[in-house]
């Protein structure tokens, strides 16, 4: 279950801190987000601490949430791909001249892949995947190089 996944990964994080803390001088440990979580769990200010359950459950929402907009990226691209044949035929064609038809896309194949790196950014652009995002229009109307934007 989640929950023993995740019960291990803050185990292995306390257990490693408790070490380098007793170890020889205190070693530099790399702050990421479980840490930052972990010190506000163990804070003594009452204002900014958290319960290990607030741990979990934040932690679960950004393993999750990060899951669900990577799939509904995906599925936009997709669905942008059969509205518009001629751009999936494009990335058909450039993926079979620059990975080949038999192999998997490799990490190293990406920085060759132009169009559909156009394509991903140009489908996250119509359909972004946070819901809340900033208007992509002026609050005032405005004129740039001699253009009026409303």
């Amino acid at each position: 279950s989640f929950d023993r996944i995740l019960n291990s990964a803050i185990d292995k994080r306390m257990n490693l801190k408790a070490v380098t803390e007793e170890g020889a001088g205190k070693i530099e440990q790399r702050k990421d987000f479980l840490q930052f979580l972990l010190d506000l769990k163990e804070s003594e200010d009452t204002a900014t601490s958290i319960s290990l359950l607030q741990l979990k459950a934040l932690l679960m929402d950004i393993m999750v949430g990060g899951t669900d907009t990577t799939s509904t990226a995906v599925e936009w691209v997709m669905a942008e791909m059969l509205q518009h044949p001629e751009v999936m035929k494009k990335v058909h064609e450039e993926l079979t001249e620059v990975v080949g038809l038999d192999n998997r896309v490799e990490e190293f194949h990406l920085p060759q892949l132009h169009y559909l790196d156009a394509v991903v950014k140009e489908t996250l652009r119509l359909h972004p995947p946070l819901p809340l995002l900033v208007p992509h229009c002026p609050s005032l109307t405005t004129s740039i190089g001699g253009y009026t934007i409303p």
